[in-house]
């Protein structure tokens, strides 16, 4: 069948319906992003100090071999860039220490998006959605393979280009196209392109498509500083007359996109919708390979707005490459303007922007940059400022051209009822894309909905991670405005739920807020049920019809009149009989078996269309009534009959069939039917509480042991809205210098000790405790320090030989408790390259493990904050050109935790301590805490509100950097391994 679209020589326009971002300054949802454009703000600041040797590779001169003209970019701080929630996405520390950063960002902005766009990853799952990536940078695979020694089969996998989209599709579990797209600075843009095709030609039903940059070395920016092509000042003055060069960027973007007709039907929030695409290469119509072509780029504008059934007299707004380099600005605004100018005047111009003004170029991922800017615009119909403009190119014809670039935000003028908008993306290869966008017209405001009880739905992959979740979620809506209704249908039925489940009960955002202040404090609360998914696959619930006093009629009645789910059982029941009956059933002077039956009958009826369907229904005396009547035994006319002659129990003619639900008529099987089955137990009726209490109560205890719930059927109604991200729980993992690198593996000293020491395992992903480094646990405490330690030193000799420096066992963290004899202490291994502590390690013993205590939800103890390592002695160990950005990376962590924040969220080192929001007692603390760090009593002078944290990082340096350390002697040769597990054996027997 024909579409209109079709009809008329287009495809169909395709909706953009989620965003994922995450730039530096910490603009990593939609809405930081706009608010950063909207006020004009940049995030380019000086390199930050130990990515690159800066002191030997930067030179004002231009054209100095070897050297950048640059100190300049857009790029995350060490923190940023080092952290990553391997867990989370199901990945081994060994292979995230090897997994390039750039597939890392993909992951997070994926999810990011998709969460955006209201889908549930876990009904995507087994989908034929499509993945299109774009990268171009492998500063990291060269990293990795300069270690030859260090080489395995995840150092191919984790770097390697071909891996990063396909890694996508592994993790979501998809099976639609995956490419990974490299054209250079048009990478992304072109995967934007081929997902829309792929889509348009049925290859798939969603798609994500995106790009990423990072910059890990100086080598690409050394060269095109002796090209000219960067800017000295680290500024991309687009279409200025000073426009010379631009600077390179960091970051990710990634875009959910569906055929339009389809996110109508299902209801998705629409940013903007592309119209069409086009991409082509310039040819020889430029100069040189890397110089752009005016006649390639005006052909790739004129087929990009055929396709997309537009002319140039309909166009509002176009994000444009925008480098700011002399020769592409002129090119590109040359070619626009032209065109534009053949069906428009300069009267009535078209504006024009690039986001690199703000955030730098991001090269192979400049093109969803700008095309989630353009989205964006779209959306909220206003234009930012272009920055850093003082003089238009004089190079290009101003006067003849219907261009402007904005100075202000500017409201973005429509052509009729929508605004049409264009993208453009150009790479240094010579290939081009352009993307036509329109503005998606806005949806008539709902009908508010009435005020009732809603159930809330969080989830996580740790427990740490829910109150994470709780609390940010308290702060987004501190700060938003947003209904109850749209938290409630966002939440469970627009959001991925996670094993780690809580579910809050509210009638009001105050009662919402109470809740949520208990769920991130570990505090119960009326209303908030919480646990963890097990890990078995669930069976369905148990339905019990009993004997019991019915609620009150007018209880009743007021559960009906609030509860559509409970109205529209009753309606369905009514067709049956007709209402006079069941009204007459319900009300007050009705027989109390006649009332109870008539509200066990509604209470299935609910449960019928929230499902999960029983796997098995038992009854009770008077209860069997109502039970017969929900497996089709008695009809409801046959059962009101018998009831009200007066029978105790159903007759029911079953011509030999066997029934299909038990009946149970001893009291005291009953009772034992209970005990047993109270897990999986939902009474159809009353119990003593509240009919609301009580559905709210069942809903809530299916959904935390993993059974579906129709909420769209409990709580009709609401919108998507924006929720806060996901509160990743990142550790460092770098390779060469993290512990990610070097944990130990599951049953490693097992393997060794056969079954004195079996609960050694590596599950850093389960514990609600883990903070900054990868555990292993012990799951019995071994009392004694100095065998402790023996037995380890021996254990990091089997595991690393000559890798293993040095074995610390700190201090236990707390005295050993009669009552729990509950006790924590903490091992840290220092290995050779480089020399930071390569594995965190603690110990805790209890009469109960602690994986029983996680298999349940509950909280394990922890300590504050893992023992630091002596930092003069780690720093010791750091080359010198990674010494800055080591140190800077533990002064952030306290400043962070100054701030009261974890030590693993990242802050600003470029900011004051003003600007970070420093407070007279939070100065103070770090001004402590740095003290205590390394024995320093200079870092009180050096911690001032005016200083940034990259300036105090490298005031303090100096005070740490110590001598050079004596080369120990040649290392012990290895014991045999029979030897060691001979002596482990004997160190386990002392400790006992």
């Amino acid at each position: 069948m024909m579409t209109d679209f079709q009809s008329k020589g287009q495809q169909e326009p395709i909706a953009i319906i989620g965003i994922g971002c995450r730039f530096p300054g910490q603009l990593d949802t939609p809405a930081a992003l706009w608010r950063f454009l909207q006020a004009g703000q940049t995030n380019v600041a000086e390199i930050p100090a130990g990515r690159f040797p800066l002191d030997t590779l930067y030179d004002s001169e231009p054209g100095r071999s070897g050297r950048m003209q640059t100190r300049w970019g857009a790029y995350f701080t060490p923190a940023e860039l080092e952290a990553f929630d391997y867990g989370f996405f199901g990945i081994a520390p060994r292979e995230a220490a090897r997994l390039d950063p750039q597939q890392r960002l993909l992951l997070e902005t994926s999810w990011q998006a998709v969460a955006d766009a209201g889908l549930p990853v876990e009904q995507l799952a087994g989908s034929d959605t499509a993945v299109y990536a774009g990268l171009w940078a492998d500063d990291f695979e060269a990293r990795l393979f300069g270690d030859i020694d260090g080489l395995d089969l995840y150092a191919t996998t984790g770097s390697g280009r071909y891996a990063a989209a396909g890694r996508l599709s592994y993790f979501f579990g998809w099976h639609g196209p995956s490419l990974t797209v490299d054209t250079a600075c048009s990478s992304s843009l072109v995967a934007i392109h081929l997902a829309c095709k792929a889509l348009q030609a049925g290859e798939c039903e969603l798609a994500l498509a995106g790009g990423v940059n990072l910059i890990l070395q100086p080598q690409i920016t050394v060269a095109y500083s002796q090209a000219g092509m960067m800017a000295p000042d680290g500024r991309c003055k687009f279409g200025d007359a000073a426009a010379d060069g631009y600077v390179r960027s960091e970051g990710a973007g990634m875009v959910v996109l569906k055929r339009l007709s389809q996110a109508v039907t299902d209801g998705d929030r629409i940013y903007a919708t592309i119209l069409g695409s086009a991409v082509n290469n310039d040819g020889q119509s430029g100069k040189h390979f890397v110089t752009p072509g005016l006649e390639g780029q005006s052909r790739l504008l004129q087929q990009s707005w055929a396709r997309a059934g537009i002319n140039p007299t309909q166009l509002n707004y176009v994000e444009a490459h925008g480098t700011g380099t002399r020769v592409g600005d002129r090119v590109e605004l040359t070619a626009l303007g032209t065109l534009l100018a053949a069906e428009r005047s300069v009267a009535d111009p078209c504006l024009v922007g690039s986001i690199k003004v703000n955030l730098g170029h991001l090269e192979a991922a400049a093109g969803v940059a700008g095309l989630i800017k353009a989205a964006l615009v779209a959306y909220h119909g206003a234009v930012p400022p272009t920055l850093h403009l003082q003089q238009p190119n004089p190079s290009v014809a101003w006067a003849e051209l219907p261009l402007k670039l904005p100075l202000e935000n500017s409201k973005l003028s429509q052509t009729g009822e929508r605004a049409y908008l264009g993208v453009t993306s150009f790479g240094i290869s010579g290939t081009n894309a352009h993307v036509v966008l329109a503005s998606q017209p806005p949806l008539a405001p709902a009908a508010p909905l009435a005020a009732r009880r809603r159930l809330i739905t969080l989830s996580a992959r740790t427990s740490e991670a829910l109150a994470d979740v709780a609390f940010h979620l308290q702060e987004h809506i501190a700060t938003e405005e947003m209904a109850l209704a749209d938290i409630a249908y966002t939440t469970s039925q627009r959001s991925s739920q996670l094993p780690f489940r809580a579910v809050l009960a509210a009638a009001d955002l105050a009662e919402l807020d109470m809740s949520l202040t208990a769920l991130a404090n570990g505090q119960p609360a009326p209303g908030l049920w919480q646990g963890r998914v097990p890990a078995e696959e669930p069976a369905g619930p148990t339905w019990l019809f009993g004997p019991a006093e019915p609620w009150p009629a007018a209880a009743f009645a007021t559960f009906l009149a609030s509860q559509p789910l409970a109205a529209s059982a009753l309606q369905r029941l009514e067709a049956t009989t007709g209402e006079a009956e069941a009204n007459a059933a319900l009300l007050p002077d009705a027989p109390a078996p006649l009332r109870l039956f008539w509200q066990q009958l509604v209470w299935a009826e609910m449960w019928r269309a929230l499902g999960p369907a029983p796997v098995a229904i038992k009854a009770h005396g008077t209860g069997g009534f109502a039970a017969a009547v929900s497996v089709g035994e008695l009809s409801l006319t046959n059962a009101s009959a018998q009831l009200a002659a007066g029978r105790q129990r159903p007759t029911i003619s079953r011509n030999g069939k066997a029934p299909d639900w038990e009946e149970v008529t001893v009291a005291a099987d009953w009772q034992a039917i209970r005990q047993i089955e109270a897990g999986s137990l939902l009474d159809m009726g009353p119990t003593g509480r509240s009919p609301e209490a009580l559905l709210e109560g069942q809903i809530a205890r299916l959904h935390l042991a993993g059974l579906p719930i129709a909420w769209a059927n409990y709580q009709p109604g609401g919108r998507l809205i924006t929720l806060p991200n996901y509160p990743w729980q990142r550790a460092r993992c770098w390779y060469g210098d993290a512990g990610a690198a070097f944990v130990l593996p599951a049953g490693a000293l097992s393997s060794l000790l056969g079954e004195q020491l079996p609960a050694l395992a590596h599950r850093p992903q389960e514990h609600s405790w883990q903070r900054q480094w990868p555990a292993g646990e012990l799951g019995q405490l071994l009392a004694n320090p100095s065998a402790l330690q023996a037995l380890l030193e021996a254990a990091a000799r089997v595991l690393w030989g000559e890798r293993a420096l040095e074995v610390n066992v700190a201090a236990p963290a707390g005295k050993v408790s009669s009552s729990s004899g509950a006790v924590w202490s903490q091992l840290t291994l220092d290995v050779i390259q480089p020399g930071e502590a390569g594995f965190a390690f603690y110990g805790r013993a209890a009469a109960e493990s602690s994986w029983q205590l996680l298999a349940r939800g509950e909280i394990v103890p922890r300590p504050e904050y893992p023992l630091p390592q002596p930092v003069r002695t780690a720093l010791a160990a750091v080359p010198a050109a990674r010494q800055s950005g080591w140190l800077l990376t533990r002064v952030s962590q306290q400043a962070a935790i100054a701030l009261g924040k974890r030590p693993t969220e990242p802050v600003a080192p470029q900011m004051t301590l003003t600007q970070l929001g420093f407070t007279p007692a939070a100065l103070a603390s770090l001004r402590d805490r740095l003290v205590a760090l390394g024995d320093l009593p200079a870092a009180q002078g050096l911690v001032l509100p005016e200083r940034t944290l990259a300036q105090i990082t490298e005031l303090l340096l100096p005070e740490l950097v110590v001598a050079a350390v004596e080369p120990a002697g040649p290392a012990e040769p290895a014991a045999p391994m029979d030897d060691i597990a001979a002596r482990l054996a004997q160190l386990l027997d002392e400790i006992e």
